[in-house]
């Protein structure tokens, strides 16, 4: 550890030095320096804190490959990735938020591509005084996935459990969130992850 080894790097130096006191701490001791000299000296016995873990981030699908609208792809790029960091600091509810909304944006895009398709199924709302299709602006999350299921764009268990995710998104709403005494955790995002992951897969699949 003396810097006259490293033609006095101060960098390397004291990388050195920080190295080898997380093995002499256990022990009580401690190198430090007094000018260019390095001597060890005693402290209270203690382990080193264990390293930080790196974020593991997910890198995002081909969003240009399930919307055909490259601004609405970057923004789904954008959002997959900041529920990723709210994951990771456990700000759960606007993880939650944002996978909902995530699952949303790619199936809207998907039913107003696929208008014939999708307003031809069973489960299209229809308006009640008409009996006709109602415009795809006016459908929700909860008809959009069901119309998926119906006409094979997403398998039933996926279905499902976007239910479930689109449960779990709706308590945005402060009132709905009091109303069902829910509070999104970490094991509530990693449930919704999968879910928005596995809907995507099947998205992309079709």
């Amino acid at each position: 550890v003396n810097p006259k080894e490293y033609r006095g790097d101060a960098e390397t130096t004291q990388t050195i030095i920080e190295y080898l006191n997380k093995i002499l701490q256990t022990e009580g001791l401690e190198i430090i320096l007094k000018g260019v000299q390095p001597i060890i000296t005693e402290r209270s016995p203690d382990v080193a804190p264990p390293k930080p873990k790196k974020p593991q981030y997910v890198s995002p699908p081909d969003f240009n490959r399930l919307v055909s609208d490259s601004e609405l792809a970057k923004i789904l790029i954008l959002r997959w990735e900041e529920a990723q960091k709210c994951i990771e600091v456990e700000a759960c509810l606007s993880a939650v938020i944002l996978m909902g909304s995530i699952l949303e944006g790619i199936l809207l895009h998907k039913v107003e591509s696929n208008p014939k398709i999708a307003g031809s199924a069973n489960a299209a709302p229809k308006d009640r005084k008409t009996g006709k299709t109602r415009d795809i602006g006016d459908w929700g999350l909860s008809a959009m996935i069901d119309v998926a299921h119906e006409v094979g764009w997403l398998q039933g268990d996926i279905k499902r459990f976007s239910h479930g995710l689109r449960e779990s998104r709706n308590i945005v709403h402060p009132y709905m969130q009091r109303t069902l005494n829910e509070k999104p955790d970490k094991d509530t995002c990693s449930i919704c992850w999968q879910v928005v992951r596995a809907a995507i897969a099947d998205l992309l699949g079709n």
